[in-house]
């Protein structure tokens, strides 16, 4: 059955009567996301068809954010659209977020993998090479599992099978790294070479974790980052050795708010467990993903690659005896932190070589002169194309601890930057509120 069929009257009648369900019952299912292509909208209501084929529908209310244009009459039939929801009745869902996101131009005789494709091929374990074209920076805070950094075309990278399938991504759909690298793979006589458009950016907003090498770990916290390590695995375990610093969490414990509970949220957390074959950590960045964390930019869930015998065998040190469950939050170094003083002048005077740069916010420029910007933790992991070289980036959230984690993503890929570690609101007369992180 076509899937506008689903918009007929009595699958109308059937959407609407549901809407008193969610007024009276409002089931809570998570925060979860679905995406496809827009079919067509009734009323308050529009259909979405996923990439295996299946109809979704979505309920729109007052309070539903629209990200990338202004109202429902803007969608087009064929466009690309991701939406969150957190309630579901009748298989309708009630959307709190619906973005529309572009599609990419392919290069010649390119494959566009989606990320249902890309979930298949991780889980089958069919050969594939999976390439990371972003910068190395943002490689090390994370990437998708089993992904190569490669941010020039390096022929020594690729399988010596050219009929090896090779897979490029980037940040999101505006990072044309991957379109450029999968190209020349193409020209180099690569014949299954294929892109994955939506990158980072489609990958974490789908729910699914990142990983981390062990030496990706090593460098982010050597220039200063806060990571939190979470051993997942049972206490006699981690007794008999552990990542020095590491919190003990089994994998049974691991839920959004219990980790809330004993952990200063929201710094990035990887989980580890045993070796590569150990699923524990994955189902726990998983959990955590599903609760809401990793995808709506708070922090990264991540998984450390190998687990605890890639950590010793890249040569790092590992402790044995007791391990604390619980981490207390320790202010870090001062490098990078602009004072409140300093942060309310560049404000008022609204300076050209600066950016304000909210984050935890939607995609927005509060400005036309391009002074001040609003974007989602996560958007700096895809790498933000819209970002300015030339000018110092002032990074700001409503209680500075967002704002620490942009300032490494960006710091670490080459931006000038500076953070405030403090709330900056800004109340009716003008003056700004000291409250601190």
């Amino acid at each position: 059955m076509h899937a506008l069929r689903m918009l007929d009257r009595r699958f109308l009648l059937k959407a609407l009567s549901v809407l008193v369900i969610f007024a009276v019952l409002s089931p809570l299912v998570g925060c979860r996301r679905v995406e496809g292509r827009f079919e067509g909208a009734v009323r308050d209501m529009i259909l979405i068809v996923t990439a295996t084929g299946e109809g979704e529908v979505l309920v729109l209310d007052d309070k539903t954010e629209l990200r990338n244009l202004r109202s429902k009459s803007e969608l087009r039939t064929g466009e690309r659209v991701r939406a969150v929801y957190s309630k579901e009745a009748g298989g309708v869902k009630l959307a709190e977020v619906v973005e529309v996101y572009p599609d990419v131009e392919l290069f010649d005789s390119g494959i566009e993998i989606s990320v249902t494709e890309m979930v298949k091929l991780a889980e089958s374990g069919e050969p594939h090479a999976l390439y990371d074209t972003r910068a190395a920076g943002l490689y090390e805070a994370g990437h998708i599992p089993g992904a190569v950094s490669m941010t020039e075309f390096d022929m020594s990278l690729l399988p010596l099978d050219k009929g090896h399938p090779v897979i490029f991504y980037s940040g999101s759909t505006k990072g044309p790294s991957f379109n450029t690298l999968a190209g020349k793979a193409v020209a180099a006589g690569y014949v299954n070479t294929g892109i994955f458009a939506g990158g980072v950016q489609e990958w974490v907003n789908t729910n699914h974790h990142l990983a981390v090498t062990a030496e990706g770990i090593r460098k982010r916290t050597s220039r200063g980052e806060r990571i939190i390590i979470v051993d997942v695995r049972e206490m006699e375990s981690v007794k008999s050795g552990h990542i020095p610093g590491a919190v003990s969490i089994s994998l049974k414990e691991v839920h959004p708010k219990r980790l809330q509970r004993n952990i200063a949220f929201p710094d990035p957390v990887v989980f580890y467990g045993e070796d590569g074959s150990d699923r524990r950590p994955i189902e726990a960045a998983r959990r955590i993903a599903w609760g809401g964390y990793a995808a709506e930019g708070e922090s990264m869930a991540g998984v450390l690659e190998g687990g605890l015998k890639a950590w010793g065998m890249a040569g790092h040190s590992i402790e044995k005896g007791e391990v604390s469950n619980t981490v207390t939050y320790e202010p870090g170094p001062s490098s990078g932190i602009i004072s409140i003083e300093e942060f309310r002048e560049i404000w008022e005077q609204a300076s050209s070589d600066k950016l304000l740069l909210k984050v935890g916010g939607v995609v927005e420029r509060y400005s036309d002169d391009g002074l001040f910007m609003s974007v989602p933790v996560s958007y700096l992991h895809g790498g933000l194309s819209e970002l300015p070289g030339d000018k110092e980036i002032i990074v700001y959230c409503s209680y500075g601890y967002k704002a620490r984690i942009a300032y490494h993503i960006l710091k670490n890929i080459g931006y000038r930057v500076r953070y405030l570690n403090r709330s900056p609101l800004v109340w009716p007369d003008g003056t700004f509120s000291d409250k601190q992180e």
